[in-house]
């Protein structure tokens, strides 16, 4: 289950509460779009619910997903289909939650941290967060030069201030890099 709940927060810079909120009636297949309506959120005694809405009203959003991602995502349906059966059950998948717990509720984000530092752990790699996937998405997304308005709407953002925020720091580095490489480039004349 981790391994497609991170691989879809790494592409789509989704929150962890959307993705948790997840079922399968919100994936189109056809169309490549998940639809985010809702999230996970905690009560007065701290226990967890799927929320009848998102974040904030900028927050509900359908996103397109590459190739990949939906094969991952078919292949995942799979695996839990084969999986109920095998136990004797028969649901209405539509309705059922896409990364739930093994108990088929929705996962504790401290599972999740749990997992994102083990597979950190095993790949050798620095540790990050799983909120720290949607920060990555941002600042990837920049990178490859997608517009700060695109970006905030794909993150459910009203506006383009964090995003831009994010842009003006890395523009700095560039810029504290530019003359450094145009002299290596023309060496010494």
């Amino acid at each position: 289950v981790y391994y497609y709940l991170f691989s879809l927060l790494a592409r789509t810079g989704m929150r962890h509460g959307e993705a948790r909120a997840l079922s399968w009636s919100d994936v189109d297949f056809n169309t490549h779009m998940v639809s985010i309506t809702k999230t996970v959120t905690r009560d007065e005694n701290s226990r967890q619910y799927i929320g009848e809405t998102p974040k904030t009203s900028h927050s509900t959003r359908s996103l397109m997903l590459d190739d990949n991602m939906i094969s991952l995502l078919k292949e995942w349906k799979q695996s839990q289909t084969a999986y109920a059966l095998k136990r004797g059950k028969i649901t209405a998948f539509e309705d059922s939650l896409i990364f739930p717990n093994r108990y088929g509720k929705v996962l504790e984000p401290q599972m999740l941290v749990g997992y994102m530092k083990k597979a950190c752990e095993v790949l050798t790699l620095p540790y990050i967060s799983p909120h720290g996937l949607r920060h990555t998405y941002r600042a990837l997304m920049l990178e490859a030069g997608e517009t700060p308005i695109n970006i905030a709407h794909t993150l459910g953002h009203s506006d383009t201030k964090m995003i831009m925020t994010v842009y003006d720091e890395m523009t700095k580095k560039r810029k504290a890099n530019t003359a450094e490489k145009y002299a290596r480039y023309i060496g010494n004349f």
